[in-house]
């Protein structure tokens, strides 16, 4: 599986055993029968791009959810015993959610929004000082 990292950094990480480990902890999550190839794993990680070894963990979380999700669904279907279906299918709601809960992590810190507070009013009473402008920490220079 390492030779499937070192062809792109597919991980998100300049290390390659870090890359490959993370592959294979991904492929192994993700594929509880072995039903695919490292190659669709590798793939899967081409696509979503992880910028850095913490998405490619979250990527790797998502798509261990939405496996285990379809075999819940799966098992749900297929079911004869009313019980184990409704089980199946609460199972495969909790990681819907748990999926859904990683994807908007992964979408937050991907947008590093800033934020910033605009003050509209500002009362200073008798004695009080006010500052107009931009103001910015920092220490005390000697020279």
């Amino acid at each position: 599986m390492s030779d499937l990292v070192s062809e792109k950094n597919i991980m998100g990480t300049q290390d390659n055993n870090l890359g490959a480990a993370l592959l294979q902890q991904a492929y192994k999550a993700s594929t509880p029968k072995n039903q695919e190839s490292p190659e669709i794993t590798a793939a899967f990680f081409t696509e979503t791009a992880p910028r850095n070894p913490l998405e490619a963990m979250i990527i790797s979380q998502m798509a261990a959810a939405h496996a285990h999700a379809m075999e819940m669904f799966a098992g749900a279907k297929n079911s004869t015993i009313h019980e184990v279906e409704i089980a199946r299918l609460k199972m495969a709601e909790k990681l819907m959610r748990t999926f859904a809960n990683s994807l908007d992590v992964l979408e937050r810190s991907r947008r590093k929004v800033h934020q910033s507070v605009k003050v509209e009013h500002v009362h200073v009473n008798a004695g009080g000082q006010a500052i107009v402008g931009c103001v910015s920490q920092g220490g005390v220079k000697n020279e």
